[in-house]
């Protein structure tokens, strides 16, 4: 069986999130600056001083306030009926989300309300919950889907995405929301869909999966697995049927032929899974302790580097074109260790491209995730806040290293995007 460990610290996101929260807007902007450089470090001492904690009043939780009166359905389109109990807990979920909520589907009555509702309507999680209406019976991550898995002798599918995610929501529009999909996936899989920004310990452990399977990885991701939480298939997206998007084989007919796989040769798969366990934890078990990394590693690091710049249009590499945060960092690090002209020329380069392109927001401020083509010109439509952390400190870095109001300006402004 893989073991998921939850990961110790809380992600960035949290820390920011509590800072605006308990401690106001100015002291959030220093917290930004502060929680970014204590990532890796920033180069040279921050200027930056944090005010004093202000005192604030707890606020206490609103109480559940029944809002509407819609109903639950006793199962999904092909799937178990729900236990009464469980009905009524997703009944009063729903009756209670806030003022406002609109249930994210095309499967709506007439008053509007939801045809269907699963168990994510009990969640938290944003992306969870723009999945509580599809007609899959999803499950969150937890022990009661795999007991369940086990007491049907069924395979697992396992869908983990986030809420920013495109290809994420084509999927769900194309293959979650269509009721002859989401039947056969309740009546021969048993659903689990997981936020990678919640859960980035399960994500983690199966992309690796994914990777050793296909050699590539991305979201929407999509393993099957065994009730074990053994994988035996994995990938990313997949259009609903066959010859959609110019594809030859479709997410249905996949379904179809690897459940027909675990109901008829299910020793093999199970042998198949195991095997692919074994050889993720080897791939994960640490070997001896080493020397530390020297001069030579870094130096022969930046002159494969050079070798990949695009002297051009900045950037390392082909299209699509991602920020490579920790390859800008190195060499700034480098510049300010050894005077290396070449290292500085590629970091600060880079940084004016990315920023002088449309991969940058130049309204609202905010770097989008990566750039489909090699001139930085058209994004990916996404911002994830991680990348925005990351990208403030290198260009709050070149600025102390350079003095250029430019690199400063686009770290205020980025930080402002994430206030």
């Amino acid at each position: 069986m893989i073991q998921v460990v939850a990961p110790m610290q809380a992600p960035l996101s949290s820390v920011l999130s509590r800072a605006y929260h308990k401690r106001g807007r100015s002291a959030f902007a220093a917290s930004c600056l502060a929680a970014v450089c204590s990532v890796a470090g920033c180069a040279g001492e921050s200027t930056v001083e944090e005010p004093a904690p202000q005192r604030s009043a707890v606020v206490e939780p609103e109480p559940e306030v029944v809002r509407r009166a819609w109903g639950v359905p006793e199962s999904q389109p092909g799937g178990e009926p729900f236990a009464r109990d469980l009905q009524e807990r997703l009944r009063h979920a729903l009756n209670t989300r806030p003022e406002g909520y609109e249930p994210r589907t095309h499967h709506l009555s007439d008053d509007g309300a939801p045809v269907f509702t699963n168990r994510l309507i009990k969640e938290s999680s944003p992306y969870l919950l723009q999945h509580a209406h599809n007609p899959v019976n999803w499950y969150p991550w937890g022990e009661q889907a795999f007991d369940d898995a086990r007491r049907l002798g069924r395979p697992v599918l396992l869908s983990v995405g986030y809420s920013t995610c495109h290809w994420c929501h084509v999927m769900e529009r194309e293959s979650f929301e269509d009721v002859e999909i989401a039947t056969f996936i309740n009546s021969h899989f048993i659903a689990i869909k997981v936020d990678r920004e919640e859960r980035p310990d399960v994500d983690a452990v199966y992309m690796d999966a994914v990777r050793t399977l296909t050699g590539r990885g991305g979201w929407p991701m999509t393993v099957i697995m065994t009730p074990d939480r053994e994988p035996f298939f994995g990938g990313t997206y997949f259009p609903a049927r066959d010859g959609d998007r110019g594809s030859r084989v479709g997410f249905l007919t996949i379904l179809t032929r690897l459940s027909d796989q675990y109901r008829d040769n299910r020793e093999q798969t199970l042998a198949q899974a195991e095997k692919i366990s074994r050889r993720l934890q080897a791939a994960t078990q640490r070997g001896p302790a080493g020397d530390l990394v020297g001069a030579e590693a870094i130096e022969s690091a930046v002159a494969s580097l050079s070798r990949s710049f695009d002297s051009v249009q900045g950037g390392f590499g082909r299209a699509p074109k991602f920020p490579r945060s920790v390859t800008v960092e190195l060499l700034l690090r480098y510049h300010r260790r050894t005077g290396h002209e070449q290292a500085l020329h590629m970091a600060v380069y880079t940084l004016e491209r990315m920023a002088a392109g449309g991969m940058y927001d130049h309204v609202g401020g905010g770097f989008h995730r990566y750039s489909t083509d090699a001139r930085w010109l058209v994004p990916h439509f996404e911002k994830m806040l991680y990348d925005n952390a990351l990208l403030a400190r290198l260009y709050l870095d070149a600025w102390k290293l350079t003095g250029e109001p430019f690199y400063r300006r686009v770290t205020e402004e980025t930080l402002d995007y994430v206030l």
